[in-house]
């Protein structure tokens, strides 16, 4: 007898059938499954033992393609997942949701977690930017203070290089004085 129930199953084929994982391993580690037990579902697939998941799955693209980004699903990152998954159910009511999360195979607690994990994220982007725009500032003013006193520093050297000039050709044309 199996573990998982049939709807699960159909779940994870689905999502492996869809390429919303770039890996078995990936799926494997997320629903916390053996990578061997995903490798018999395809197998079952592939050889038609699991034609009611296929079904399934047909019956699933056909409903859930006004959810989806025209994007191929297996080239999104895990963050573009997310964002999508907050943009597909930000204007669903409960209900609304809840259907989306069975069809999906999501659960709903996580879904409303993402939300909130966007906003922390994109607050800490916001803070990590003004703290570098701040020490950025203080770059700039070192940077100019140091500037500052090269300048002064150069026409100090400057200076003392024209007198030494100076010095030289006096002594040239008027030769070395002799202090007593």
């Amino acid at each position: 007898m199996s573990k998982f129930t049939v709807e699960f199953k159909e779940t994870i084929l689905t999502k492996l059938l869809d390429g919303d994982y770039t890996s078995i391993t990936a799926l494997a580690q997320h629903y916390n499954i053996s990578t061997s037990t995903l490798y018999k579902w395809q197998a079952e697939i592939k050889s038609g033992s699991n034609d009611n998941i296929m079904k399934n799955k047909k019956a699933h693209k056909n409903t859930s393609n006004k959810t989806k980004s025209s994007i191929p699903v297996n080239k999104l990152t895990e963050a573009q997942k997310k964002l999508n998954i907050i943009i597909a159910t930000s204007t669903l009511n409960e209900a609304e949701l809840a259907r989306y999360c069975r069809e999906n195979g999501y659960d709903i607690a996580m879904v409303k977690s993402l939300l909130s994990e966007c906003v922390e994220a994109l607050a800490m982007k916001e803070m990590n930017v003004i703290a570098e725009s701040h020490k950025l500032a203080e770059k700039d003013k070192e940077i100019s203070h140091y500037k500052k006193e090269l300048d002064r520093k150069d026409r100090a050297l400057s200076e003392t290089a024209a007198l030494l000039v100076l010095s030289k050709k006096a002594k040239a044309i008027w030769g070395e004085t002799q202090e007593d």
